[in-house]
């Protein structure tokens, strides 16, 4: 019977063999390719292939606390090592009463992974509280951190951890990075009270390859909260995921807005679970000046086997289907949608008058106002609002001294003058915490949000009952215009956000 040997192939076989066959064929050449030649060239890529995926599945199995760290199988493991992405490390240091060998490396997008086994000097008893006197990278701007791994103490030798930190920095394929630890102390509550090993150790460690980033394109609009949000593609890395859209959209749809990253799903139906960053946080403008989502994965993932994201919005749960499409196919159109007809502020009554709204907030279009005895947050572009506090259950009043000051997504409620609790409400999570007044209060950003708050009429001269009570400076956006609320009838159903911009002498 035959043997199969098209099964033993790993998935990525064909991105390595047409990267080792593009650099063949870029080399310069004195001759016409003929096809004598070019046989020559596809046999040298299939060998270079070849012995790559040979070399490196027989060079290095990945350790127990390696694997636990990126929450791999042996299935990518072996993928990750045969791409150069996880290497095997042979350095070893010693001086005084130390001794370090550096056993394994993984490279993900934004930092080295080091795992190292250091030898623990006779007569020291282990413990949580022991740690260097310093850890850094020497001749490079690069960031260090360190760790040892939790229970690895046996026979005199513990695992460290070592992460090297370059993100967006260009740092090349085996370079050599030197790590220089200084003085093993023993802490106590951060005071150092003793010296277990005086000396420096440098180790040269070497760093693995770039993993490959494939990228996706969704099949359609993906809805978070009230909003229809269209990603116009995603890219994936076993370490990383980005997912690319409309800045202003994206930053309108999130902010406030409780959305993360909760599984990677592969086309055999498997969903490798995480515990991705909250969208609001992880939103950023790339390399290219393209704004994306970026969320480091916290289990590795195989990105030949993606077929759809998770996305925990609220509490719903969204999936969002992907097609790995070539580079050059023309990407989607995002889906247009109406906003539908929602009452304005549920709860308060339809006559209300807008001298009775206090504004407290304003970023993005996204806007934190009082009304009814409740902080709302209103979302101007499609006119949607929620409530997020009732005053009410809090005793709040403004006529005896109550006080809100809202910093970025906290918002800090005094209920009254004199009194002994403060709330501190977190719009992102929804939570709310309960302090002692007298050791929190006044909040440094109460003193900024006096500053950037105004009575209407030092704004608008002409302010009448049609006006909102308070006028704030913008947030994030322009510095030098103010926000108010107007209505042309006076009630609260009917108000408009407005701007103007500031004239006063800076």
């Amino acid at each position: 019977m035959k043997k199969d040997i098209y099964k033993e192939v790993p998935e990525n076989f064909h991105r390595q063999f047409q990267k080792t066959l593009a650099g063949l064929e870029d080399r310069p050449s004195g001759r016409k390719r003929g096809h004598k030649r070019y046989g020559l060239i596809l046999a040298a890529a299939v060998l270079a292939c070849a012995s790559v995926t040979a070399v490196a599945a027989g060079l290095m199995g990945w350790h127990e606390s390696l694997s636990d760290h990126f929450g791999t199988k042996k299935e990518l493991e072996d993928k990750l090592t045969m791409e150069q992405v996880a290497i095997p490390q042979d350095a070893v240091a010693a001086g005084g009463r130390l001794q370090f060998r550096a056993l394994q490396a993984v490279r993900t997008d934004t930092y080295g992974y080091f795992l190292i086994e250091m030898t623990v000097p006779e007569g020291i008893t282990w413990n949580g509280d022991i740690m260097f006197e310093t850890c850094e990278v020497v001749d490079r701007e690069y960031g260090c951190t360190y760790g040892f791994v939790q229970d690895s103490f046996a026979d005199g030798k513990i695992l460290m951890e070592l992460q090297v930190l370059y993100y967006e920095e260009k740092v090349s394929e085996g370079e050599e990075i030197l790590v220089r630890l200084k003085d093993l102390v023993q802490t106590e509550e951060t005071q150092t009270v003793a010296c277990l090993a005086e000396g420096k150790w440098e180790i040269a460690l070497s760093l693995p390859a770039e993993a490959d980033t494939l990228r996706f394109y969704p099949k359609e609009a993906v809805t978070l909260g009230e909003h229809d949000l269209y990603f116009e593609k995603v890219d994936i890395s076993p370490f990383r995921v980005r997912l690319y859209t409309e800045k202003e959209e994206a930053q309108h749809a999130v902010w406030g807005h409780l959305a993360y990253l909760t599984g990677v799903e592969y086309k055999d139906g498997t969903v490798v679970e995480e515990n991705g960053m909250q969208l609001s946080m992880s939103g950023h403008m790339d390399e290219t000046e393209a704004f994306c989502f970026e969320i480091a994965l916290d289990t590795a993932v195989d990105p030949d086997k993606v077929c759809a994201l998770m996305i925990q919005d609220e509490n719903t749960q969204k999936r969002i289907s992907l097609d790995r499409q070539e580079q050059g196919q023309k990407e989607k159109t995002k889906t247009e949608t109406g906003a539908g007809d929602k009452a304005l502020f549920a709860g308060v009554k339809g006559d209300g008058k807008i001298v009775d709204v206090r504004l407290l907030y304003v970023r993005d279009d996204n806007v934190l106002l009082e009304a009814g005895q409740s902080i709302w947050l209103w979302d101007v572009r499609c006119g949607r609002s929620r409530q997020l506090v009732s005053l009410e259950e809090y005793g709040f009043s403004w006529e005896q001294g109550a006080q809100i000051g809202v910093w970025k997504e906290q918002i800090q409620i005094l209920p009254r003058d004199g009194s002994k609790e403060l709330y501190l409400y977190t719009i992102t999570d929804h939570g709310m915490e309960t302090l002692e007044a007298e050791a929190f209060w006044p909040w440094p950003t109460y003193e900024t949000y006096k500053e950037r708050s105004r009575d209407v009429k030092e704004i608008v001269p002409q302010a009448d009952e049609r006006y909102g009570a308070q006028a704030h400076l913008a947030q994030w956006k322009d510095e030098t215009a103010w926000y108010y609320l107007y209505s042309e009838d006076g009630t609260i159903g009917n108000m408009e956000l407005k701007t103007v911009q500031d004239d006063r002498d800076s």
